[in-house]
């Protein structure tokens, strides 16, 4: 989403308003942040090093790099349930590629099974008053 132009971020939000204003349930995923390597350099770091965290990019950077998507997230109807991916991969100041010993990547914006396990919680929080 970060390279998406105004265009697909504009019609993302409308067809996003246009189902929640249809009575769907419409939960946004912001994409979660990429590295800026593959993540084979961050495991070999963390066995160099013994680190069970490492990060790959402050929240800001990840913020700055979307900016555009952020900022057009203002636009959806308050029907749209947000589910930021970064709260998954981020605390309020770094984003990881390792957390607690475990690869959230598996290549620079791929997510391992770790990584897609945090995500979905993400997620099943903006439908935890629904019946699953």
């Amino acid at each position: 989403a970060e390279t998406g132009g105004e265009e697909e971020i504009a019609s993302l939000v409308g067809l996003a308003n246009h189902l929640a204003g249809r009575g769907k349930t419409v939960v946004l995923a912001v994409q979660a942040p990429v590295l800026p390597a593959d993540v084979s350099a961050f495991l070999r770091r963390a066995i160099r090093t013994g680190e069970g965290d490492l990060t790959a990019l402050s929240r800001a950077d990840w913020r700055r790099i979307n900016d555009r998507v952020y900022g057009a997230l203002g636009g959806l109807s308050p029907e749209v349930r947000v589910a930021d991916l970064a709260e998954a991969f981020c605390d309020a100041e770094h984003c990881f590629a390792i957390r607690g010993g475990r690869a959230l990547y598996f290549d620079d914006n791929h997510m391992s099974v770790e990584g897609a396990h945090r995500a979905a919680r993400v997620v099943l929080r903006q439908l935890g008053d629904l019946p699953l």
